[in-house]
């Protein structure tokens, strides 16, 4: 008898105590893997960033050359002006 409850003791600490603590150690596990894997395409985009940056300022640079709107005070002279071109 005494022994069928020392293992039913030990059967609920188990539950109680030691499964969960073995699943939180799964679950860091799992983010610590996926941190891992996404370490070299965060390398990539941060390499890439120079680049890119360079490409915006030749964009903006080629935006502000280029006329993108239309001249008017308001919508409908903007609208008039356009048609009559």
């Amino acid at each position: 008898m005494a022994l069928s409850l020392l293992l039913a003791a030990l059967g609920g600490v188990y539950l109680l105590v030691v499964s969960p603590l073995l699943g939180l150690y799964a679950e860091r596990a799992a983010v610590l893997e996926d941190r891992r894997m996404l370490v070299p395409r965060l390398r990539a985009a941060a390499d890439e960033l120079p680049a890119l940056r360079a490409r915006v300022e030749q964009l903006r640079a080629a935006a502000g050359t280029r006329k993108i709107t239309l001249e008017g005070a308001s919508d409908p002279i903007a609208a008039a002006t356009l048609q009559s071109a």
